[in-house]
């Protein structure tokens, strides 16, 4: 049995991949923590709101939520490592 179901995956990995080619591959280590939580948290709000899924990705809302959580622990780690 698998933790995290293929569909999930692939989902967070669309929305990944989709910030990356709007923003650019390592534009998350040039916003502070604080923008990506306060997105975290708008997409968390949508999903309570009842956005099941957002319009420019079509992905879950918690898809997101859980793609900024990787980027925010992704600078974290990557941080610790720089040490």
């Amino acid at each position: 049995m698998k933790n995290v179901p293929d569909e999930m995956i692939h989902e967070i990995n669309v929305v990944l991949s989709q910030g990356a080619e709007k923003h650019g591959a390592d534009s998350y280590k040039t916003r502070s923590y604080v923008q990506d939580y306060q997105k975290l948290l708008q997409h968390a709000q949508a999903w309570e709101h009842g956005v099941k899924r957002e319009d420019e990705s079509h992905c879950h809302s918690m898809a997101h939520v859980i793609a900024r959580a990787i980027l925010i622990w992704k600078r974290d780690l990557e941080t610790e490592v720089a040490k």
